[in-house]
């Protein structure tokens, strides 16, 4: 028979190893969860330097054209860059709905979710 010495050993024991566990669960869960985070982050990097290649020479061609149109290659560049600011000044105002609460909740659904890879009941 067992002593309470020897009882509370084993269960100090097991209450160490079931803290070391669930740390390691911790870490893993946590550099799944970064993973995921940095490999939408690469993504959306690789897909926005694309569009803003293309729209940079769609915009140089769209200006050159309506250079071309107009007779005053300056002014065809003068809209191009005046239709920027519009759209420059539409995003300030409205970046709150269209940037900040969309990045907050991507961000709040990835890391209070559950795991994929976990098969827990």
């Amino acid at each position: 028979m067992k002593t309470i010495g020897e009882e509370i050993k084993e269960w100090q024991e097991y209450l160490t190893s079931y803290a070391n566990a669930e740390a390691e669960l911790f870490k893993l869960r946590l550099i799944d969860r970064m993973t995921v985070l940095f490999s939408a982050l690469i993504t959306k990097v690789v897909i926005l330097a694309f569009v803003l290649v293309s729209a940079l020479l769609a915009s140089v061609a769209l200006a050159f054209w309506l250079g071309d149109t107009l007779k005053s290659l300056p002014l065809g560049f003068v809209i191009v860059s005046g239709a920027y600011l519009v759209l420059l000044v539409l995003f300030v105002i409205l970046r709150q709905p269209l940037v900040e609460k969309p990045v907050l909740s991507l961000l709040l659904e990835l890391f209070f979710s559950k795991p994929h890879h976990d098969n827990e009941a």
